[in-house]
Formats: structure tokens, C-alpha cells, sequence
């Protein structure tokens, strides 16, 4: 079968026109198209980059979230423990129970005064006082050691020992007299 050639011409004219149609609608309709779903493919790969990062910082924030509260716990009770009011009268009743009647002795409270504080910065303000008094080199130790444990926000900044100038008994000839100098950090009374 033989076809004529004016119906091979017109094959191909509809073969060329077919072609031709197509490459207009790709150019017109299907590229646009292609473009638009690749740029919003692009945005929706940026979004959903975004909702991981924000879905790993909110597994964060509740990890961060439980430290700050065992900080908040752990801190509740040190601030229990620190100078707040009228800061000469907490020296003298805080360091009073530290006295050993005929072993450990204050005789003197320093007033509180505000320090030059070299450490971090902090929201408590720093005092400085100090006591004077007689005891034995070993309980001057054990004070020194249950202080600092008690009040772990206090800082021991100098202590002086000196032999005792009386000593109208053999016993006290062993007894010294300290100077002991702290910086202690001041709880603002909360705000009502």
C-alpha cells in the first residue's frame, strides 16, 4: 500500500503541527508548572527543615527546663540558709550556734560592711564581717570546716591565729585567739 504524496505531506504537516503544539504547551503549560512544583518542593523542604529544628529545640527547652528546676531545687535551700534582713543580727544568731561554751568562744562581731568582690557577677550583693574570739587550734578546725559546709555561700577570706594573752588557767595556755574575716552573700527580701 502506497500511500499518495499529498497525504504524506499532509502527515507531516500534522506530525510537525503535533510536534510544534507540543513543544508550545511544555514551554507554556507544563514548564511553569514543573518550575512552581520544584520552587514550593524547595519551600516545603525549607518548612519542614524548620519543624525539626524547632521540634529538637522543644526536646531542649524540656531538658533545659528539668535542669533549671533541679538548679531552682538544689539553690532553694542554700538561699534559705543566706543573710537576708538585718544582716549583723543573722551574723551574731547564725554564728552564735557555733559556739562551744569554754572551747569556742566569740567575743567580738564585726558589722557587716559592703565587700569589693573580685568573683563572677552574681544578683546578691557581697558583705564582708568578721568575728573575734579564743579556742583551741582543733576547734578553730572543726569550725572552720562545719562553716563551710553549712554555708556553702559564704567565703572564708582570712583567718589569724595568735596565742591566747591570758591564761590564769594551765588549760587555757593552749587556747588561741582567732580573727576570722568572710564575705557573705545577701538575700534581697523578695519583692512583694
Amino acid at each position: 500500500m502506497k500511500v499518495s504524496h499529498d497525504k504524506q505531506m499532509a502527515l507531516l504537516r500534522v506530525l510537525a503541527i503535533s510536534g510544534i503544539l507540543s513543544l508550545f504547551c511544555w514551554y507554556w503549560f507544563v514548564q511553569p508548572q514543573q518550575k512552581n512544583l520544584s520552587e514550593k518542593a524547595a519551600r516545603l523542604k525549607q518548612v519542614d527543615e524548620k519543624i525539626a529544628t524547632t521540634n529538637q529545640k522543644l526536646r531542649f527547652a524540656g531538658t533545659f527546663k528539668s535542669a533549671i528546676d533541679a538548679v531552682h531545687a538544689k539553690l532553694g535551700p542554700i538561699e534559705e540558709g543566706m543573710i537576708r534582713g538585718d544582716s549583723y543580727l543573722w551574723v551574731i544568731k547564725t554564728l552564735s550556734k557555733f559556739q562551744l561554751p569554754g572551747r569556742f568562744d566569740i567575743s567580738n562581731y564585726g558589722p557587716p560592711q559592703p565587700a569589693d568582690w573580685k568573683g563572677p557577677k552574681l544578683p546578691y550583693p557581697p558583705t564582708s564581717f568578721g568575728i573575734v574570739g579564743n579556742a583551741y587550734y582543733f576547734d578553730v578546725v572543726d569550725f572552720l570546716q562545719r562553716f563551710e559546709k553549712t554555708f556553702p555561700h559564704i567565703r572564708i577570706q582570712k583567718v589569724e591565729l595568735e596565742p591566747a594573752s591570758f591564761g590564769t588557767r594551765p588549760e587555757d595556755e593552749e587556747k588561741l585567739t582567732f580573727r576570722i574575716e568572710m564575705i557573705a552573700l545577701v538575700r534581697s527580701a523578695p519583692a512583694e
